[in-house]
């Protein structure tokens, strides 16, 4: 499991089983995760290279669970640009992004209930 992912499962998993996100130090781990990818990113169009690759894919995948989560990544201005570009050029992501409104469902849901 990547880092970024990995910083996703324990902050948001349990606000989708409890109604409750995780700690303050599981926040910290997503923003130094952001903040690596966002390093990693500058002067790169791709995560891997000069072209999509399997690499950008998989981050869009991740990235964009993030979003449906409402965490605001658009202080990691490379890792925003990227993810706009990857949206873009990636083939299926119309599909992708269909089974991520379906989790955001679910995570408003849990939010709400969680009131």
């Amino acid at each position: 499991m990547g880092t970024l992912y990995e910083s996703f499962a324990k902050y948001y998993y349990p606000l989708f089983r409890t109604g409750k996100p995780g700690s303050d130090e599981d926040l910290k781990r997503i923003e130094t995760a952001f903040g690596f990818l966002d390093t990693f990113l500058e002067g790169q169009e791709y995560v891997a290279g000069d072209q999509l690759t399997v690499a950008d894919i998989a981050i869009l995948s991740t990235v964009s669970t993030f979003e449906v989560s409402e965490f605001d990544f658009s202080k990691y201005s490379n890792v925003s640009r990227w993810y706009d570009n990857a949206k873009k050029v990636t083939p299926g992501w119309d599909e992708n992004w269909e089974g991520l409104m379906a989790m955001k469902a679910l995570f408003d849901a849990r939010k709400l209930a969680a009131k």
